[in-house]
């Protein structure tokens, strides 16, 4: 009997979901770090490890679950990621200390792999004159997810405790596996082959090691023996990795994908830009909650800074239809650099003008703007210059530099403002000085810059390129 297919709308709106569910719980726990250290009894360099060890289990998972997904079945593997972000919601309901629910945000991490795995089902479904707006959604979910459930989250916390927010992500969870049984096809296209267990086994082992280092390498200090251990325990296993995958029938990363240097540029343009959208979230969250004493701080409770955040949820909602309208009409390349550029600006008025709420919020809007566009033109442009077995592994490499960025972002921005405090009085955690996050925005501009040079750099031949037509017009 033939596959009962499903109008693009019903798909469309369940990988939504998946999007909007895969972003909320990766920065779930943003506005209540302030909070977390007199609610776990824990210092501010361990709660922020909320953040960081979800990013850093996304960025291990994500490469080895797309693969999977191209072997053996998207719609497999999907239903099987978002119930790791289910059962870790439900084991951080649980957790009564800090280890535990570290654990739950360690499983949901592997949420992460979500959105290149419904990329690469739009791109077998969907007709290609459709393609590219359905991914400028999708991909503006990165973005409006958060800043939509930063308030959500604010409003459950003051309203019935920290837990209640991890309650509506297990929600979300099962209801989205549900949509995904009823109205995902499951993938008619398979890669084949044998599974490389041991190149997963090398990268996900050398990337631990990286980002462990990096995120910890403040605090470790950088030149300590357990820093230059996880250093070098990451270059020998990456050459190990990087060696293998050249060895096997079926790799883990055709590392063919480095001779297409359209797709490697756009993949370290994603990296800048994952920086970028992290460093934004993380930056403004916490300067609107600094207290007023400090200069720069607004003294906002955790509800009202994410509620200032609402506005930069709502115009990556409102660019997205028009980024996949404007992808048609000027091509991807140019919608990268205009999405960079417009990432700059963000930051650098974030950087100069922020002695009010408003100026904040302006600032912060500019950015959600310039990352909707970036987001959304990045799947496009690999789509077009990678075969079709190759589209979720080669998205899943795309979102794992960009996860590498939030990472990078999340270490960067608690590692300097850790570094440059206040003196504490009172027992109580010490407050960030002008000088850490005056750097950590100048980092951020620097990221900008290079992401703009990355894609200026992209060759205009690569954006010229015509989907196959895979699916029937719905």
């Amino acid at each position: 009997m033939p596959k009962k297919m499903y109008p693009r709308w019903v798909m469309l709106s369940v990988l939504l979901v998946g999007g909007l569910l895969m972003s909320v719980q990766q920065t779930l726990v943003i506005p209540l770090l302030p909070h977390f250290t007199e609610i776990l009894g824990a210092s501010r360099s361990d709660v922020s490890w909320l953040v960081t060890l979800t990013l850093l289990t996304g960025c291990v998972s994500v490469p080895v679950i797309t693969r999977m997904a191209d072997m053996y079945g998207k719609k497999l593997m999907l239903i099987i990621t978002v119930s790791f972000t289910m059962v870790g919601a439900i084991v951080a309901i649980t957790a009564p200390l800090l280890p535990i629910l570290l654990i739950g945000r360690g499983m949901q991490g592997l949420g992460m792999a979500v959105v290149p795995i419904g990329i690469s089902i739009m791109r077998e479904r969907f007709a290609p004159n459709k393609l590219a707006p359905s991914l400028a959604l999708l991909s503006a979910t990165l973005g409006v997810g958060g800043a939509l459930g930063l308030p959500l989250v604010g409003w459950l916390f003051v309203s019935f405790g920290w837990k209640s927010a991890f309650i509506v992500v297990a929600s979300i969870g099962a209801i989205m596996i549900v949509l995904t049984l009823l109205f995902i096809p499951e993938s008619d296209s398979r890669s084949g082959g044998r599974f490389d267990i041991l190149g997963a086994i090398l990268l996900a082992t050398a990337l631990g090691a990286l980002l462990l280092v990096v995120s910890k390498g403040g605090e470790l200090g950088w030149l300590s023996p357990t820093s230059i251990g996880l250093f070098a325990t990451a270059a020998i296993l990456g050459a190990l990795w990087f060696w293998s995958q050249t060895r096997v029938k079926n790799p883990l990363v055709d590392l063919r994908t480095l001779r297409n240097r359209p797709v490697v540029l756009t993949n370290l343009y994603g990296l800048m830009m994952g920086y970028g959208m992290m460093a934004n979230t993380l930056l403004v969250s916490y300067q609107l909650q600094m207290p007023l004493s400090t200069g720069y701080g607004h003294g906002l409770t955790a509800f009202t800074a994410t509620l200032a955040m609402l506005p930069g949820g709502l115009v990556s909602a409102a660019i997205s239809p028009i980024g996949g309208a404007l992808i048609n009409r000027f091509g991807s390349r140019t919608m990268l650099i205009v999405g960079a550029s417009i990432v700059a600006c963000g930051f650098i008025s974030l950087s100069t003008w922020h002695s009010s709420v408003a100026a904040i919020i302006i600032g912060s809007c500019t950015l959600s703007a310039g990352t909707a566009l970036a987001f959304a033109a990045q799947p496009t442009l690999i789509m077009k210059n990678v075969g079709l077995g190759e589209v979720a592994a080669s998205n899943g490499i795309n979102s794992l530099l960009r996860s590498m960025g939030l990472t990078m972002a999340s270490a960067v921005v608690g590692g300097m403002l850790v570094a440059f405090t206040l003196p504490a009085e009172g027992g109580l955690e010490p407050i960030p000085t002008w000088t850490g996050f005056g750097l950590t925005y100048g980092i951020a501009i620097a990221g900008a810059v290079i992401g703009i040079i990355l894609a200026t750099a992209i060759p205009r031949s690569a954006d010229t390129v015509r989907f196959t037509r895979l699916a029937p017009e719905r």
